[in-house]
């Protein structure tokens, strides 16, 4: 509930039209204009400082929702998913050219969190079958890991995947809208499309 305060100068002209009032002797329709006009000048102040609040409280609640990250603007040319920003590319890059371009427009190969909404992504656009993101093969003791050094979820490898990894090559990952689920391995040396996350 708002409360507002009336500013003390309405205060005072009601106050002094009341004395107004009293001292005239013509208590005609005069004085009852002159109180109408108090009585609308007060009632304007208190809607004015009404929506001054209302608005102050719309502001600070967008604020919030922002602060919660489900409502904000991705940067071009960045595409919202979800709660998170993506690129897909256009050319066809190696994977570590394909992080170099990711770096280069300020994120980085992408590292989704909800691996399925930007497979749902990639089926909107027409994406191609496979596209690069930010993980790759670090050997046999570290094994498969994005970017950022987390493990890749085994339950997310596409049937009989990884294939490289048995062979010992140099794999890095991709993902594929034709799968379920979604994880592939390619040669890192592959051209592919890939996609760019910015993190907010």
């Amino acid at each position: 509930m708002l409360v507002v305060k009336v500013p003390a100068i309405y205060l005072s002209i009601l106050m002094v039209s009341r004395v107004i009032a009293k001292e005239n002797p013509y208590n005609g329709s005069f004085n009852k204009l002159e109180s109408a006009i108090v009585v609308s000048q007060l009632v304007m102040a208190q809607q004015a400082e009404y929506f001054k609040k209302l608005i102050s409280v719309a502001k600070e609640s967008k604020n919030c929702i922002n602060l919660r990250g489900s409502s904000y603007e991705c940067p071009y040319p960045f595409t919202q998913v979800v709660d998170e920003c993506f690129y897909v590319s256009k050319s066809l890059l190696k994977w570590e050219e394909a992080r170099q371009f990711c770096q280069g427009m300020g994120g980085d190969l992408a590292i989704p969190r909800n691996l399925y909404a930007l497979k749902a992504h990639l089926i909107e656009i027409k994406a191609p079958r496979a596209v690069w993101i930010g993980g790759t093969y670090l050997g046999p003791e570290e094994g498969w890991r994005w970017i950022n050094g987390a493990s890749v979820n085994e339950e997310e490898w596409s049937p009989k995947q990884p294939s490289g990894a048995r062979k010992n090559l140099a794999n890095c990952l991709n993902i594929r809208r034709d799968r379920h689920p979604v994880l592939d391995d390619v040669l890192c040396g592959n051209k592919l499309r890939f996609v760019c996350q910015y993190s907010l």
